[in-house]
């Protein structure tokens, strides 16, 4: 696969093109390269449920990235999954990289821990959201009714637009035919989300005919809710750093609810949700 046909897969801007191809065209760290490669390449096919304890470099990581599509994209015409679900999901590589750009005002990437659950061959993006399957964690709090089922969908939100409630759904109904039908030996039946977007705070603050309340509804409840503080700030501003909450926008209401709650001494949490495939 040329170089040209992987970064169109990873949804570029072109700013972000023109440096990573420039990136891939300089030599770099090969032994790091290797050692990242070697792991992905471990991992591919194993659904893995965690991301890799690895202290690389971004830089490192989008060489080893690039360098692993042919064998991922040879992985998923394995399993007769079609490019157009190919191209979706390693979109993310690329959003992610604008995400650094605008955080920082360089080309980079420092989430290559999360891009690497994407060469695990069990990441997808249907529609509006993104499902992995993996295994249930060791003593991880199972959905009620699910405490046998060893596989399950872990549900992830990226920061492209509006959650409208006809893409969630459409979403669902896509992984509930998708799942089966490309995976039949990892049967799954339920999906997870963790996630801020899953605090009551939203749907007690905002219209009842907000996009938001409309997707907390779709989940049921289960677990202890934890501390995200500033997850909400990463998802609506691309920065954690809490001392700029003065200066953020508020030019919608989800933006004023989430830096007026962290002003008046609130913390955000985290909800887990849980929502049957088979729901619609």
């Amino acid at each position: 696969m040329r170089t040209a046909e992987v970064l169109d897969l990873f949804g570029l801007a072109p700013e972000d093109r023109d440096d990573y191809e420039a990136l891939l065209a300089q030599p770099g760290d090969r032994a790091e390269v290797v050692r990242t490669r070697t792991l992905l390449r471990s991992r591919l096919g194993t659904f893995p449920d965690l991301p890799p304890s690895l202290d690389v470099s971004g830089e490192v990581w989008l060489r080893a990235v690039a360098a692993e599509v042919p064998a991922l994209t040879a992985w998923y015409r394995q399993h007769e999954i079609g490019m157009d679900v190919v191209a979706d999901t390693l979109a993310d590589v690329g959003h992610h990289i604008a995400l650094h750009r605008r955080a920082t005002g360089t080309f980079g990437l420092d989430a290559g821990p999360w891009i690497s659950a994407h060469f695990g061959g069990g990441l997808f993006r249907l529609g509006r959201l993104q499902f992995m399957l993996r295994h249930r964690r060791l003593r991880e709090p199972a959905p009620p009714g699910h405490e046998r089922d060893p596989w399950l969908l872990d549900v992830h939100i990226p920061a492209t637009g509006p959650m409208l409630p006809g893409a969630v759904s459409r979403g669902f109904d896509r992984a509930a035919d998708f799942f089966p039908r490309h995976f039949p030996q990892q049967q799954v039946t339920v999906a997870v989300c963790h996630t801020w977007l899953l605090d009551p705070y939203l749907s007690e603050h905002l219209p009842e005919d907000s996009n938001l309340v409309a997707f907390q509804e779709a989940w049921t409840a289960f677990g202890h809710r934890d501390n995200a503080a500033d997850d909400p700030l990463w998802f609506l501003f691309h920065t954690r750093d809490l001392s700029k909450v003065p200066a953020l926008p508020r030019k919608s209401t989800l933006q004023r609810v989430v830096l007026e709650r962290i002003e008046a001494g609130g913390t955000w949490q985290r909800g887990h949700g849980y929502r049957e495939l088979d729901a619609g």
